[in-house]
């Protein structure tokens, strides 16, 4: 007697998922990585209209079905005291990437985006004019 056995492959690109797996290994995120999952991850709604900077970004911070240690996080350098200090963040379906710029465009920060981490770096002001010569 005779069996005949199909065998069928099927081959996908893994480069396309996204989701994240509990089960593998952390490995830390590249700088692409990273800014691929500020641009990817989508809040669907943020109402903070006059919210504490630290509140606004530990929201911006838990958004997504990510654990703790696999998230991306997110800091301050570079202020001496942030406190007092409210910013307004009321929108509706906004990049994580969108929302941290906002945050940083109102606090006079610059995003600096590491391996896994965003950094909102604290503005280098003068006070020198500048000045063009008259020709």
């Amino acid at each position: 007697m005779m069996t005949k056995h199909i065998v069928m492959v099927l081959a996908i690109s893994v480069s396309s998922v996204k989701a994240f797996d509990p089960v593998a290994p952390h490995t830390p995120l590249s700088i692409e990585a990273t800014t691929q999952r500020l641009v990817d991850l989508i809040i669907p709604f943020v109402d903070y209209p006059d919210g504490s900077v630290q509140d606004v970004i530990g929201f911006i911070e838990q958004k997504g079905d990510i654990p703790k240690e696999h998230r991306i996080h997110v800091s301050l350098k570079g202020f001496q005291s942030l406190h007092r200090t409210k910013v307004k963040l009321v929108e509706k379906n906004i990049t994580k990437l969108d929302a941290l710029a906002n945050i940083a465009e109102q606090i006079k920060a610059d995003l600096l985006i590491q391996p896994g981490k965003v950094i909102l770096l604290k503005r280098q002001t003068t006070n020198k004019q500048v000045t063009t010569p008259s020709p």
